[in-house]
């Protein structure tokens, strides 16, 4: 594998799994009866793709966007995830589940794939930033926390990054309420979670980003917070071309 270049900063790709509660016509036949279903937060993650698109348009990075509901099939699950299909979905045959990954699910993991593959073998560090919301209450339980930073706790660069990227945060923006690893944690079945498995450590970041839904009701709210979490990650990730920068 091709080094590095000393000092260069890593590249960066902007995934969205769940930008979407697009049907495509093929499929209305099955998504007709739950349709109201899948306008909700558990059909798709409103707000996500504007988050993705202000990263990518930050750092000059490729999108990649599932353009689906994930109540097809989910874009952020594998393949033998039980949640990979959904009651949408289930009543499916199985014929009919193998075209929907090949023609929905597969095509995505596989450009993402790739593309962090290609970067890699330039010599290249790759940061994986893959934006979500999540619905402010969830089975009558009010989720307090605003911005969760998703990660692997025993990865290095990621516990890096995420932890700068907080006390940016924590400065430039104090009274949003950041938590880290919640409402999800950042092992759970994901496409970062599957990428980190498949590529060196030293070469691949994925974090993932939940922010709460109630930021929606305020356009500007949700574009101050946008703009906080990119000029963060931009400083965060100008700081890793300083190898012995402390933390």
């Amino acid at each position: 594998m091709p080094r590095s270049a000393q000092g260069a900063p890593p590249q960066v790709i902007v995934t969205c799994e769940h930008a979407s509660c697009s049907v495509p016509e093929q499929y209305s036949w099955i998504a007709e009866p739950f349709r109201r279903l899948i306008a909700t937060h558990r059909g798709w993650d409103p707000g996500a793709l504007a988050v993705a698109k202000a990263m990518a348009k930050t750092f000059d990075a490729p999108l990649h966007a599932a353009q689906h509901s994930r109540l097809l099939c989910d874009a952020n699950r594998t393949e033998d995830h039980a949640d990979l299909f959904s009651v949408v979905s289930c009543r499916l045959s199985p014929s009919e589940r193998e075209r929907m990954l090949a023609e929905l699910h597969r095509p995505h993991w596989a450009r993402v794939r790739a593309h962090v593959k290609s970067g890699i073998a330039t010599g290249s560090r790759i940061v994986h930033l893959a934006p979500h919301t999540f619905t402010p209450i969830l089975r009558g339980e009010v989720r307090r926390v605003q911005l969760g930073l998703l990660y692997d706790p025993s990865h290095a660069l990621e516990s890096l990054i995420a932890s700068r990227l907080r006390r940016h945060l924590a400065v430039h923006l104090p009274q949003l309420r950041v938590a880290m690893n919640e409402p999800y944690a950042g092992v759970s079945n994901a496409l970062p979670t599957a990428l980190r498995g498949e590529f060196p450590r030293t070469r691949y970041a994925g974090l993932e980003f939940e922010l709460n839904q109630q930021l929606l009701d305020s356009a500007s709210g949700f574009r101050r917070v946008t703009d906080a979490l990119c000029q963060g990650l931009v400083e965060v990730l100008h700081g890793l071309q300083h190898p012995d920068a402390s933390d």
